[in-house]
């Protein structure tokens, strides 16, 4: 079941980046971005979906792929709020990019977690790591959402379609928050 999962958020991946290329239309740094975000979940679907089919593959590359998509979806919400990606978020993605390289650099390979429980090591660096990388995420989730409701002026049905996207999506979020 897990694996049929995998595989249509492949599916999707794949039909979603054709979509985008054949369009034929001029790139613009969020296309480009768009483009990036998906190959890196198609990319996690993919290993997942090996992974859950029975092939041996390093879990450190299904690690790395979901690192780099929950990153860039990150950026995303800053990209359509605020047109572009401020540089404390730069910063602050370049220092859990160097972080996480250092882990498996040092040969901390993370936990995996399978049949709800945590498989392999598990030391202090792996939990400040997970720590602040999600208080990282919670929070810009908040910033944005914040930022987009304090924003009054609505000029334009883009405007409004993006807050109505980020509200749905931050109850969504939350609610997978609260169930975790």
């Amino acid at each position: 079941m897990d694996a049929t999962i995998a595989f249509t958020i492949l599916l999707l991946g794949l039909f979603s980046i054709l979509e985008l290329i054949k369009a034929n239309q001029k790139f613009s740094f969020l296309k480009y971005f768009m483009l990036v975000l998906l190959f890196w979940i198609t990319m996690s679907s993919f290993l997942d979906y090996l992974y859950l089919t029975g092939y041996a593959i390093p879990y450190y590359y299904y690690e790395i792929s979901k690192f780099f998509g929950t990153g860039l979806f990150i950026n995303l919400f800053y990209l359509l709020v605020f047109n572009k990606i401020p540089r404390i978020v730069i910063i602050i993605d370049v220092i859990f990019v160097i972080f996480f390289g250092l882990l498996f650099i040092n040969g901390n390979l993370f936990p995996s977690i399978l049949n709800k429980q945590v498989q392999g090591p598990q030391n202090i660096y792996h939990k400040v790591f997970y720590v602040f990388y999600f208080s990282f995420i919670i929070c810009s989730v908040i910033f944005v959402y914040i930022k987009l409701h304090i924003k009054k002026e609505r000029k334009n049905l883009y405007e409004i379609k993006i807050n109505q996207w980020v509200n749905k999506l931050f109850i969504v979020i939350f609610i997978l928050i609260l169930l975790h």
